[in-house]
C-alpha cells in the first residue's frame, strides 16, 4: 500500500492518507478487513461479531451490463479495490454483482453494518465520485483515531549515544554528532560543520553586536590551529571553507572536531554561557 524508499522511514499523514483514498487496499485482505473492522467497531462498548464477515466490494469486481452504463472499465481498474468501493458483509455470495439498486436494498434490510455503510444506504447510484467522497470520510476516521500528538522532548535519543561536553576534546575525534543542546534546547546537528554554523547562528540571533565586534578577530593560534579569522565579513569569490552565517558575515568552517569544540569555547565566554549549558549527543562506538 505504501512503498517504502528504506528501512528508516516512516510514512507521514499525507502519505498515509493518499494510500487509504487511492491505493489497492484489497491486495493486503488481512489489513483490509482489519481496517473495515476498526471503523465500524471503532471504540463502542458492544463489538460486531466478526467471525462470518467477509470483504465486498460494492462496486463489483465483475462488472455486469447495468454497471457498465454508469463505469468505466479504466474507472473500473482504477477504483474497484479502493478503501472507498469497500465494505464487510455477511452475504458476500448473496451480493455477488448484483446491481446497485439490489445490493442497496439487501444491506439495507438486512445488515448490521452501519458505519461503513451509511454512505452507501443513502445513494440512489453507485458512481466513483461516490467512491472518492466516501474513502475521504474513511480515512478520515481512522487518521482520527490513530493520530498521535507531536512530543517535544530533548531527553529523548532515537539512536545510542554518548553526551560529551566541551571538555571531552579527545573523546570528539572520529565521532558522528546526531544532536546538541544548548540551554536546554534541543537541536539536531548530522556533521560538525552544520552544529558550529547553527550555534553560532542562534547565539547571534540573542545578541547580534557581539558577532558584529568579532568580525576580524584572530583567536589565539594555541588554542585553534588556524590562520584566517574566524569570522569575517563578505569574502572573495574564490575563498573556500567559509559559511554565511547571516548577511555579510561569514564564518570559517574549514576545521576539525576538537577545533570547532575549541571554537565554540571560547565563544560561549564572549557571550557569557556557562558549558554547562551545553553538550553534544555523537553516535556510539
Amino acid at each position: 500500500m505504501f512503498s517504502q524508499k528504506n528501512k528508516d522511514e516512516i510514512p507521514n499523514d499525507e502519505n498515509v492518507k493518499y494510500a487509504l483514498e487511492h491505493e489497492n487496499l484489497y491486495q493486503n485482505k488481512e489489513l483490509c478487513r482489519l481496517l473495515m473492522l476498526d471503523i465500524e467497531n471503532n471504540d463502542f462498548k458492544e463489538k460486531i461479531d466478526t467471525d462470518n464477515l467477509t470483504i465486498e466490494h460494492i462496486m463489483p469486481q465483475t462488472l455486469s451490463n447495468s454497471w457498465k452504463q454508469i463505469i468505466s472499465d479504466e474507472e473500473h481498474d482504477k477504483y474497484v479495490h479502493t478503501l472507498g468501493n469497500l465494505s464487510i458483509t455477511g452475504y458476500n455470495s448473496e451480493l455477488s454483482n448484483k446491481s446497485f439498486k439490489e445490493k442497496k436494498k439487501l444491506i439495507k434490510e438486512n445488515s448490521k453494518i452501519q458505519i461503513l455503510n451509511q454512505d452507501v444506504i443513502n445513494q440512489d447510484s453507485w458512481t466513483i465520485n461516490n467512491i472518492k467522497k466516501r474513502a475521504i470520510r474513511l480515512s478520515r476516521i481512522l487518521l482520527n483515531k490513530y493520530y498521535l500528538s507531536r512530543i517535544t522532548d530533548p531527553s529523548i535519543e532515537f539512536e545510542l549515544v554518548d553526551k560529551l561536553s566541551l571538555s571531552d576534546l579527545q573523546r570528539i575525534k572520529g565521532r558522528k554528532p546526531v544532536s546538541f543542546t544548548l540551554q536546554g534546547a534541543n537541536y539536531t546537528a548530522k556533521t560538525f560543520k552544520q552544529l558550529l554554523i547553527e550555534v553560532v547562528q542562534l547565539l547571534d540571533q540573542d545578541n547580534p553586536k557581539i558577532l558584529d565586534s568579532l568580525i576580524g578577530f584572530r583567536f589565539s593560534e594555541r588554542d585553534i590551529s588556524v590562520q584566517n579569522p574566524l569570522i569575517g565579513r563578505l569574502p572573495s569569490s574564490n575563498q573556500s571553507g567559509i559559511s554565511e552565517i547571516r548577511d555579510g558575515i561569514y564564518l570559517y568552517t574549514h576545521l576539525s572536531a576538537v577545533n570547532i569544540l575549541k571554537e565554540l569555547k571560547l565563544l560561549f565566554k564572549f557571550y557569557n554561557i556557562s558549558e554547562k549549558d551545553f553538550t553534544i549527543s555523537v553516535r556510539k562506538q
